[in-house]
């Protein structure tokens, strides 16, 4: 649909081409009617008359745009200036998102390394949370078998192929 509006000969069906891209080839899988009002504002950004100007900016700070009919070098240059992480601005969004995303992930991490660290075991004398795992692992390891030393084994096992490699099941015994 979208080649068949970009090559029609009279001017571009703007309004058609964000009902199409808009409301049904990406509004069945938008829910929200928030959401929605985002897509719709986002495709009146990139999807307009404007946007085919050289000079027409995606971003205030005009960073992101488009950039002019060239050859595939100049493309390559202007995707490796930009930055690797995307700025708010982007997404049509103050600065001061990032701060608050950033400040979001941080009590995440917070809160995650709270919740895993080990609680003090009250005076009933029973073992922390620690001295539990290390019992564990303890009876673990006197459960294991004997380690397969490669030289008591069937010297069929071990040889190595053309690449260095050994067979998977040796390795997998290993």
């Amino acid at each position: 649909m979208l080649k068949l509006f970009l090559d029609s000969p009279e001017d571009i069906p703007w309004d058609a081409l964000l009902f199409v891209t808009g409301d049904i080839n990406y509004g069945g899988r938008v829910t929200d009617d928030n959401d929605r009002r985002c897509l719709m504002s986002t495709l009146n950004k990139y999807c307009c008359m404007d946007s085919l100007r050289d000079d027409y900016k995606y971003s205030p700070s005009g960073m992101y745009y488009a950039p002019a009919d060239g050859k595939a070098e100049v493309y390559r240059d202007y995707i490796d200036s930009l930055p690797l992480g995307a700025d708010p601005e982007i997404f049509g969004m103050h600065g001061n998102a990032n701060i608050t995303y950033e400040a979001q992930e941080s009590n995440k991490i917070i809160e995650t390394v709270l919740s895993i660290q080990p609680r003090v075991a009250s005076g009933g004398g029973g073992l922390t949370p620690d001295e539990i795992v290390l019992e564990k692992a303890k009876e673990f390891k006197e459960r294991l078998p004997e380690e397969l030393v490669p030289s008591s084994g069937l010297k069929e096992l071990f040889v190595r192929s053309s690449e260095g490699l050994i067979p998977s099941l040796s390795t997998v015994l290993l």
